[in-house]
């Protein structure tokens, strides 16, 4: 055979494998684009969701904060009692929904540190409608508060691992 013709069945063999190689990755790459372009506005709409549902559980739960101040002070007055345990009340139910948006919109480590700090507040919702009732009775001694305050101080403490998880989480720090 003459050189030529060797010459082209060499190439041939090499190029065609190439080409059905270079043509499923082109195929490949195409598709991935497309589907990123599809999923990219779908993304983008969950990731503002996301991020409405943690801006409501951080406003929240500052709500819920605030109050634990002012349940750490309450005095001995029946109406400012009767008040305040409404205003308590009102703060840690808009506080559940907001937790419950974010377990809703995930992700799930997200949602874990939503349950915790769920956990942590009806413990601490639990204790500042404990200080108001013994407040009720007269009772203001510091014992119910000190278990009152190691809750405020979970409590901060849970808020901050989910701040801190949230915004890793919203700029693409994390998963």
């Amino acid at each position: 055979m003459e050189s030529e013709v060797i010459a082209a069945i060499v190439a041939a063999s090499v190029s065609i494998p190439t080409g059905l190689v270079a043509a499923g990755a082109a195929y490949l790459g195409a598709r991935a684009q497309a589907r990123g372009a599809h999923l990219g506005p779908i993304n983008s709409i969950r990731r503002a969701a996301q991020r409405d549902a943690y801006a409501q559980l951080l406003t929240s739960w500052r709500a819920v904060w605030r109050l634990t101040h002012d349940v750490d002070g309450v005095g001995t007055s029946p109406t400012e009692q009767d008040l305040l345990e409404s205003r308590v009340n009102s703060a840690y139910e808009t506080l559940d929904g907001a937790i419950a948006l974010v377990i809703l919109e995930g992700p799930d480590h997200i949602a874990q540190l939503a349950r915790d700090l769920e956990d942590v507040n009806d413990e601490l919702h639990f204790q500042a409608c404990g200080v108001i009732t013994r407040a009720r009775g007269g009772d203001l001694s510091g014992y119910l508060r000190l278990d009152f305050y190691r809750y405020q101080q979970a409590g901060m403490r849970a808020a901050d691992e989910f701040v801190k998880a949230a915004q890793a989480h919203l700029n693409g720090d994390g998963v």
